[in-house]
Parts: C-alpha cells; sequence; structure tokens
C-alpha cells in the first residue's frame, strides 16, 4: 500500500482519541500526528498515559496551547506534516471516528486507479456502530448550504457506486498531498464547521475532484467532541459560515443575493428566534471585508467554471430541503 500520512485534530482526546489512533496503525499507517487544541505543553505529559499505550508505534503528539478551532488547528497541524518530505497521501480523521478493517487500503487502490487531478476519496462515514450514513461525500447546494450527502439514511446500498461528489466531509477523506499544497490551508477566521466546504469549492475551482469509495467504511461518533458547546452557538456558527462560503466562493450572480436572503431569513426569525441574528449578523459583518478579498483570489482561479453549474444548480435546492443542523458536523 502506499504510504499514508495520518492528521488527528482533537479537542477532548479522553474521549475517543485512543480508538481512533488505534485504528489508523492497524490500517498501516506510515505516522500519526496528533494536534490537540486547548492543550499546553505544560499540560501534555497527562497524555502520557495514553501516548504510551501506542508503544512506540510512529505517533507524534502536537500541543496547540489555546483551542484554535477546527481550521486554525488543522492548518497547525498539516503545517507539520507538509513543511518535510513526506507521504504522497494524507488522511484527515476527526478523533470521534475509526477506521473499519480494509477501509484506509481501499481509499488507497482507489485514488491509484483515479485520474492525478483528484484532490480527495471519500468514504462512507456512518453514524457509530449503526447502519445509519453519516456522510458519502458533502454537497453545497445552490442556496449556500452545506449538506452531508445521505446524513441519517439507512445504508441500503443507495450509495454503493464510486462517483464525482460537490467535497468531502473532512471527518474523514483520504487528500492527495500535492491537492493540499495546491489549494492551500483551510480559512481560519470561519473557526469550526463549513471550513471543509470552503476548502473543497476552492478546490474544485481550481480543477480538483472528489470521489466517493463506498468500500471504504468509516465510523463516526458524530458530534461527540463538542457534544457540550452550547446549541445556539453551533446554529450561529454554521449560518455564519455558510453565508461566508457564499461569499468567497459563489458566482458573481449568486453570492450578494443569497447573503441578503440568509440574512433576512434570521432578521425575520426576530423576535420569536432572537439569538441567531444577535449573533449572526454582526460576526458576518465583521468578517465580510475578509471574505471579500478572499473572493478577489479565490474566483480569479477561474472566469467561468463548469463547477459552478454542477454545484449550483437552483433546481437541487428545489428538490431538497435546507439540510438541518445536525447534517454538518
Amino acid at each position: 500500500m502506499e504510504a499514508v500520512d495520518v492528521v488527528v485534530l482533537a479537542y477532548r482526546p479522553e474521549l475517543s482519541l485512543e480508538r481512533c489512533v488505534g485504528s489508523a496503525l492497524e490500517a498501516g499507517a506510515g505516522r500519526v500526528v496528533v494536534a490537540v487544541n486547548n492543550v499546553t505543553e505544560a499540560v501534555a505529559p497527562s497524555l502520557d498515559p495514553l501516548v504510551a499505550k501506542w508503544g512506540g508505534q510512529p505517533v507524534e503528539l502536537l500541543p496547540l496551547g489555546r483551542n484554535w478551532g477546527y481550521a486554525e488547528g488543522l492548518n497547525r497541524a498539516l503545517e507539520k506534516v507538509l513543511r518535510a518530505p513526506g507521504a504522497p497521501l494524507v488522511l484527515l480523521l476527526n478523533d470521534d471516528a475509526w477506521l473499519a478493517p480494509g477501509a484506509l487500503h481501499e481509499m488507497v487502490q482507489l485514488m491509484t486507479r483515479t485520474g492525478p487531478r483528484v484532490a480527495g476519496v471519500v468514504p462512507k462515514v456512518l453514524l457509530g456502530d449503526s447502519d445509519r450514513i453519516d456522510s458519502v461525500g458533502a454537497s453545497i447546494l445552490a442556496d449556500g448550504w452545506v449538506a452531508n450527502r445521505g446524513h441519517g439514511e439507512s445504508d441500503e446500498g443507495q450509495y454503493d457506486r464510486v462517483e464525482d461528489v460537490g467535497g468531502a466531509c473532512f471527518a474523514a477523506v483520504l487528500l492527495r498531498r500535492e491537492a493540499l499544497l495546491d489549494v492551500g490551508p483551510l480559512w481560519s477566521p470561519l473557526f469550526m464547521y463549513a471550513e471543509d466546504a470552503d476548502w473543497c469549492l476552492r478546490a474544485r475551482l481550481a480543477g480538483w475532484r472528489f470521489v466517493t469509495c463506498p468500500t471504504a467504511v468509516v465510523r463516526h461518533q458524530h458530534s461527540l467532541s463538542t457534544a457540550t458547546l452550547p446549541p445556539a452557538w453551533k446554529v450561529g456558527q454554521i449560518r455564519r459560515n455558510s453565508m461566508l462560503v457564499v461569499v468567497r466562493g459563489f458566482p458573481p450572480r449568486h453570492a450578494l443575493g443569497l447573503s441578503l436572503v440568509h440574512l433576512w431569513q434570521d432578521i425575520r426569525g426576530w423576535p420569536t428566534q432572537p439569538g441567531p441574528v444577535v449573533r449572526v449578523a454582526p460576526s458576518f459583518l465583521r468578517l465580510l471585508p475578509a471574505a471579500l478579498a478572499g473572493r478577489r483570489r479565490i474566483r480569479g482561479l477561474v472566469r467561468k467554471s463548469p463547477v459552478d453549474s454542477l454545484l449550483f444548480d437552483g433546481r437541487e435546492v428545489a428538490q431538497r430541503r435546507r439540510p438541518p443542523v445536525s447534517a454538518v458536523d
């Protein structure tokens, strides 16, 4: 099997990190870099009993100090992996996810059979030990919402074919090192949620593709590490970040209109649901200048891309309701 580096970002390592890393080592990972948010060098020794269980295997612990969020935390872990020569493939894995036997081998085999412009191979991610789907890739809908494909559906073989998808959920995805270097880091102001959608959109606009690998199964204890976060904060993050993804990467004919529609939906919910608009609007406006600056670079990748018609087809929205918050991890 071609060499693979594994990058895991942990927030509450005591919950399920041991199972996650263990599955990567059993799968034959070349090395595993575990970046831990909210853990300083001084506190890191408290993880020694956990590290000792890996018995000198190729696991590197990277305490990140404060909580940088998902986007910047993953950036820091990837910087460590990418700044020196390494494996041509990088597996991203949430700390509350674990590989089923043979999953990594299946993804690597598919990657070797695809063309050089495939940025990522997406496994079938199931919810915990159930037969319900967490994601088989991700979609960016024409109304700006991001959804995990198949989330909550019973796995009855409906996704058991290799196919192109709009993007990947970074809970589990095998990425080409070359694509990571080409597309660049995640946009850290997003902090958490939709940062993978933003990265995948940039990759698609730069000519990269994503394909599914349904024979590779990954189990994911959805939102285990973030279960203690206030639901209103999570809703606000997803709404704000969805709007920012629209501003940064959508075609001009959609970007402004959709942003105004999203804001109006929040305002219309006032005063029965005041929380989202109070949190979302000021935060969105604060990040808007940076999003517009990024837009000039992102949309400069292409003047007219066929990806636009694939990702932003209004008929897709007409056929689907807005995804629930739980459909985005």
